[in-house]
């Protein structure tokens, strides 16, 4: 007699799928959305990296000098003999935009003992040495068509779209676009590095450069035959101790993008008197009070 056994198949429920494919999904999507968020979030930090590094890069500029212009050309202003390279001039907001402008400070060469000021700031304007980003041409003789030129201007773009903007400092403008310029001057004497920072967006010095129109745009005034002396009147307005400490002070902006997935921003601090890039830091971010707390408004 032949034993008959029979069993019972089971499976999964069309609801059971339903239920497994719609967590599945959730979870998919939680895991892509964090992804994203990390993304951003890696891409805002390169951002404010970038910019740090990009300033401190120009303090060595400024210590290891170089030239492109061709030293067999007497015209050239080379560097070699009659000219001297004495620093860097960070201009920041030119035209209310996010391309941050490194113009070289050039000035004749000489010698420490015939140097006349004590301040590196004043050795700059001061007839001796009558630094300046312009070179000198004959444009106040015959204006019409004339255009100066630089000795070097390089520019810089914050990554991933990335903005410079104020900070807690600026009151009820905090998180508008930053304004300001960083001086970093060598020493004809010593050789030593000194820093000047400016802040436009303080009360004291914004209305001091406004009333010489100088305010910002240097890559603009190529086309003003003035350029040279509007420069060497900022220089020597910005040199004033009695704006904004002459320069010898503190500077702090914010960096921001669309990539920031926080509430704060993280700010670029360059300290007073700073004799090398190690005067570069970054800010906190996620604290209360924080220099950048909030975000922009432009």
């Amino acid at each position: 007699m032949k034993h008959i056994s029979s069993s019972t198949k089971s499976g999964f429920t069309i609801v059971e799928i339903a239920l497994f494919l719609a967590l599945s999904g959730f979870l998919m999507v939680g895991l892509i959305m964090g992804a994203n968020v990390s993304i951003s979030r890696q891409r805002y930090n390169d951002s404010v990296n970038s910019v740090a590094e990009f300033v401190r890069g120009t303090y060595a500029d400024a210590l290891n000098v170089s030239n492109d212009n061709d030293p067999s050309d007497p015209s050239a202003d080379a560097g070699r003999s009659t000219t001297a390279i004495y620093g860097k001039l960070i201009s920041i907001g030119e035209d209310d935009g996010d391309i941050v402008y490194v113009y070289d400070l050039v000035g004749k060469a000489v010698s420490s003992s015939s140097v006349k000021a004590s301040r590196i700031i004043d050795m700059m304007h001061d007839s001796t040495i009558d630094a300046n980003i312009f070179k000198p041409n004959d444009c106040s003789i015959n204006p019409v068509g004339c255009v100066n030129s630089y000795y070097r201007m390089t520019s810089y773009e914050i990554p991933w779209s990335g903005t410079l903007s104020r900070g807690n400092d600026a009151g009820s403008d905090n998180g508008a676009r930053f304004h300001g310029a960083i001086l970093i001057i060598r020493s004809p004497v010593t050789g030593n590095i000194r820093t000047y920072n400016f802040n436009y967006d303080k009360t004291v010095i914004k209305n001091k450069i406004s009333e010489k129109s100088i305010r910002t745009n240097f890559h603009a005034q190529a086309s003003n035959y003035q350029a040279r002396n509007n420069f060497k009147t900022y220089l020597t307005e910005l040199s004033q101790t009695s704006l904004d400490n002459g320069g010898e002070n503190e500077m702090i902006f914010c960096v921001d993008s669309d990539d920031n997935t926080g509430g704060n921003r993280r700010g670029v601090k360059i300290a007073a008197r700073a004799t090398n890039s190690s005067g570069v830091m970054l800010t906190e971010m996620d604290q209360q009070n924080a220099d950048c707390e909030g975000r922009t408004t432009f």
